[in-house]
Parts: C-alpha cells; sequence; structure tokens
C-alpha cells in the first residue's frame, strides 16, 4: 500500500462514427518519486449485426518519464511501487460489447490486451555500478485479459466495476548476478468497483 497525489488531463475527439481518438496526461507523485504519464490512443468501432454487439479496436502509444527520490530511504521501499524512469509501450486492445438493456445502453465488456514494452532502471534489474548504459535496459511485453460492466439501478444511478489480470513477461540483466541476463515474470489482479449518481 502506498499513497500518491496527482492529477490527470484528457481530451477525446470523434473523428467519425467509428473513429475516434483520445489524450491523456497523468501526474503521479509517491513518496518514492513522480511519474509524467502520456496516452495517445485511436479506438474503431466495428458493429456486428448479432444482438448488436460492438468489437473496439483501440491502439496505444504509452510514455512514461519519471524521477526517483535519491533522498528517500531503502528501508522504507515499497516494490510494490515502481518508478519508471523512461518506459515506452505500444499496445493494441480488442473487446467487445454485450448489451443487457436498451433503455440505459447498459452493458458487459470482454477485452484482451497485448502491449510491448522496453524502459530503463527497472526495479528488478537496475545496477548502479554498471558500466555499459545497454545493460540497464529492460524489454518485454504484457498480456491483460479482464472483463468490466456498466448497470443502471435507475436513470440516475449506476454501478460499474471491473476486473483484470495483467501478466507481464520481460528480459534484463539480474542485478544480483550483475551480468546474467534473465527472462522473469510478474502477474497481479486489478478489480475497482463504483456507483456513479448524476444530479
Amino acid at each position: 500500500f502506498s499513497l500518491k497525489k496527482g492529477g490527470s488531463l484528457r481530451f477525446d475527439y470523434e473523428f467519425s462514427d467509428m473513429l475516434t481518438g483520445s489524450c491523456k496526461y497523468e501526474y503521479s507523485d509517491y513518496p518514492q518519486g513522480y511519474m509524467n504519464i502520456f496516452n495517445i490512443g485511436v479506438t474503431h468501432v466495428q458493429h456486428l449485426s448479432v444482438k448488436k454487439i460492438v468489437l473496439h479496436h483501440t491502439v496505444n502509444m504509452l510514455v512514461i518519464e519519471g524521477h526517483e527520490d535519491e533522498d528517500y530511504s531503502d528501508e522504507e521501499d515499497d516494490e510494490r511501487v515502481y518508478i519508471a524512469k523512461h518506459l515506452y509501450m505500444p499496445s493494441y486492445t480488442f473487446s467487445l460489447s454485450y448489451p443487457v438493456s436498451d433503455e440505459y445502453s447498459d452493458h458487459i465488456n470482454f477485452k484482451i490486451g497485448l502491449g510491448l514494452f522496453w524502459a530503463e532502471d527497472h526495479s528488478l534489474y537496475s545496477i548502479d555500478s554498471i558500466d555499459n548504459e545497454e545493460d540497464n535496459k529492460v524489454a518485454g511485453f504484457v498480456f491483460s485479459p479482464g472483463c468490466s460492466f456498466d448497470f443502471h439501478l435507475n436513470r440516475n444511478v449506476s454501478i460499474r466495476g471491473g476486473a483484470e489480470y495483467r501478466l507481464g513477461v520481460y528480459r534484463g540483466v539480474d542485478r544480483e548476478e550483475k551480468r546474467e541476463e534473465k527472462w522473469d515474470n510478474t502477474g497481479e489482479w486489478r478489480t475497482n468497483v463504483g456507483v456513479e449518481i448524476l444530479f
């Protein structure tokens, strides 16, 4: 568990009924450091004739530029907080939206995402004493299946939530073995649920 402060700003633009674009900037400030996060994406909507099912094809480019606080004590370090100094990840997400109510556009989404990334100074691989900067770089991919829902209790109240599993596989120079390259992976569940009330 780690507290953060920050904010975000997002713009969406509809090029046509089938094509939309988005641009989001987020600033995240943790005790361990801060990150500037940029995410640019384009979504193409494909309507199927079968029970009004809608497919969404989304292409994103994620760029993170961060800075670690050198004065932060290692003894207080929370390994679950990774301050990405330089991370780049293009990704593609395929999602299927299944309507469950025509009155309020309630729906269930199923999605699969795949992204390739490369980064510098990853928390599992960074080595302070290396001479070759190439040894301090990590590359890999992220696979994330999941689902979400949006149900209305009435006109002004809705419940939204979802869950996804994120699997990351990456390769870099092990900081413990110093010069040995190794493959590694991490996996985590992400869940959320909330209530939206319109006044």
